[in-house]
């Protein structure tokens, strides 16, 4: 696998519209939110999506227009605050439980930081990621630069 394209604006998050941002949420969730409504811009009405560790809630699923395109996964049913999780079926990116070039974007909103929990190694991940998309999907892909005390990148060893 390679980077064919590492999109990188630095954008002012006042700048988007209500429903996007909200002071009621975290700088992160905002900023999750506003990536997550530009790459709505992108998605064709054709398009399936997967959207990995999508949890309880998913601005990308509630936003697009057609929701039937839309899968979701995650490992567990119900949260840690009891939420009731909105994916169509229980998995992890270990073994992504779709068939091989299925889908036009893979979106992993915060999770990459969390694969390594569950003995999942990040060039496994995005192997299994490579997997599911079809030639020329986009793999789209946020995660806080300091990922929860992962060793791989604590010592900045990207390599």
């Amino acid at each position: 696998m390679k980077i064919k394209q590492w999109n990188y604006t630095t954008k002012d998050i006042s700048d988007y519209p209500l429903g996007v941002k909200s002071p009621d949420e975290s700088i992160l969730a905002n900023a999750v939110n506003a990536a997550n409504y530009d790459l709505l811009q992108s998605i064709g009405p054709e398009d399936r999506v997967l959207e990995i560790g999508c949890g309880s809630s998913s601005f990308l699923k509630d936003n697009m227009k057609d929701k039937k395109k839309w899968e979701g996964i995650d490992v567990f049913s119900i949260d840690s605050r009891g939420r009731e999780c909105i994916a169509t079926k229980l998995g992890s990116v270990h073994e992504i439980p779709f068939p091989n070039d299925c889908f036009d974007i893979v979106l992993s909103n915060q999770s990459i930081e969390h694969w390594f929990e569950y003995g999942v190694s990040i060039s496994d991940g995005l192997k299994e990621i490579t997997r599911v998309l079809k030639i020329g999907g986009i793999a789209h892909l946020n995660f806080p630069f300091f990922l929860h005390g992962n060793p791989l990148f604590v010592t900045g060893d990207l390599e």
